[in-house]
């Protein structure tokens, strides 16, 4: 089968177009450019305009001149955060208008807009801070272009760094818990926020950003997706992160379709999706790649950050998308972070397991041993970041593993492993301390211990 890569006589070519900084010791990420090769219709287009914003006189300019909407009152403002925050329909939300105005004075009238129409129109046509939105064509494919629809990664994250609570919580250094014993707490506590820090100027901040990218469904019936990737901080306690608004959409990745399943599961269509998964994350992340001295306002004072790639969530397709791995399912190295045999998976008297990491997989990919190891051979944009494991940062999320059903065989590996290195004593410790925790309204309590539970699921856990 041939890919329909025409280019689109209709449209001008585009040429590659990065901003070179004599000043920094950082370019050496480019030096790999040549590894990255596509059959994209569309040649890479990252515009110089997504690197700025980080130099000290842009943090100036931030703190001396807050960007800010003018909305027409507060009472409009806060109306229009329900309307959008709770997804209310317009006849919903003429409703409400139509009751506070009924239980307003004559002088108070007019706070809000007419309706909720006119609400979503001033939205629409009034700029936001660090909210414009990038088209940029991306392939070709059976007469349909694709496109990339974005924001610059560093709008995203001064998006966040405006944020009240996110200004307030935000954490500069390495927290020790002080404890003896191994805890698992916050990301700033944890032995990478440690070693990290060491390995950034002296004078510069860590700033941990949070990759979250799943398709997600549109409409009830399903007929709608589409694919945002988000982004958020490590450098914020895990109770405000788990806030919507302490994370940003800062793209919708293109889903690329095929017309017949014969296509569908040709080999070339995958890797097509492959490049333009990648080639979108460059676009997204190359102002960020191996940076420092990148001025940001927090805390209403203006400090320098060294940027980092500290964990990237999603779903297992996701998670092999991004580490460039077979997918499980059909995988003779079924883990994206380890190299462990399918044939081992449940195998508790290994004592040694081989770890991913871009070298090893860049070898085996040199000396045709791609396939041994379950990786495709496409370059992986991740491997140009310096001390960066993408296989090591790339984790499923809690959710998708409830729903996968997983969580039920790692409490039996867990209890099975308890039984073995410890005694029974230690197995039946673990069902009482999870019979004994407080009630509380919509707690699911196991009563009868973890080996009566026959499923997980995301619905009832």
């Amino acid at each position: 089968m041939t890919l329909n890569n025409k280019q689109n006589e209709d449209i001008e070519p585009i040429i590659i177009i990065e901003p070179v900084e004599t000043d920094r010791e950082s370019d050496k990420g480019d030096e790999t450019d040549e590894e990255i090769v596509d059959n994209l219709t569309f040649s890479l287009s990252i515009d110089p305009e997504d690197f700025c914003g980080t130099t000290l006189d842009d943090a100036t300019t931030d703190k001396m001149h807050p960007p800010n909407t003018e909305w027409p009152n507060d009472i409009y403002r806060e109306f229009m955060e329900i309307v959008m925050g709770y997804q209310l329909s317009n006849s919903c939300g003429d409703r409400i208008i139509k009751l506070i105005n009924n239980s307003q004075n004559s002088i108070d009238k007019n706070l809000l807009p007419k309706s909720t129409k006119e609400g979503r129109k001033f939205l629409d046509v009034n700029e936001f801070p660090y909210m414009n939105f990038k088209t940029v064509p991306i392939t070709n494919f059976q007469d349909i272009d694709y496109n990339f629809n974005y924001q610059p990664l560093i709008h995203g994250i001064k998006t966040l760094l405006l944020q009240p609570d996110i200004s307030k919580e935000f954490v500069f250094r390495y927290q020790d818990n002080n404890t003896s014993i191994r805890t698992y707490g916050e990301q700033f506590e944890s032995e990478w926020w440690k070693i990290t820090e060491k390995n950034i100027p002296i004078d510069n901040y860590l700033l941990s950003i949070i990759i979250y990218a799943d398709a997600t469904t549109c409409d009830h019936l399903g007929k709608t997706s589409e694919h945002p990737i988000y982004i958020s901080l490590g450098n914020i306690p895990s109770w405000l992160r788990n806030k919507p608004e302490a994370k940003v959409l800062v793209g919708y990745l293109p889903k690329i379709k095929a017309k017949d399943n014969t296509t569908r599961s040709s080999k070339e269509f995958r890797q097509l999706q492959r490049q333009v998964f990648q080639r979108c994350l460059r676009m997204l992340l190359s102002p960020i790649l191996n940076q420092f001295d990148m001025y940001f306002v927090v805390k209403n004072e203006i400090h320098p950050f060294t940027p980092k790639i500290s964990v990237i969530l999603a779903d297992m397709a996701e998670a092999a998308t991004f580490t460039a791995t077979y997918l499980p399912s059909t995988s003779k190295r079924p883990c994206g972070f380890c190299l462990i045999s399918n044939e081992d998976l449940n195998n508790m008297a290994l004592t040694h397991v081989d770890l991913r990491t871009p070298e090893i997989m860049k070898d085996a990919i040199d000396t045709n041993q791609a396939k041994e190891l379950s990786i495709h051979t496409d370059f992986n944009f991740f491997w140009k970041f310096d001390d960066f494991n993408i296989y090591e940062a790339t984790v499923p999320d809690r959710m998708h593993m409830l729903d996968l059903g997983i969580t039920k065989y790692l409490l039996e590996f867990t209890r099975e492993y308890l039984q073995q290195k410890v005694d029974a004593k230690a197995v039946k410790e673990m069902d009482h301390r999870l019979c004994a925790i407080p009630r509380y309204s919509g707690l699911t309590i196991l009563k009868n211990g973890l080996e009566n539970v026959s499923k997980f699921t995301a619905d009832d856990y």
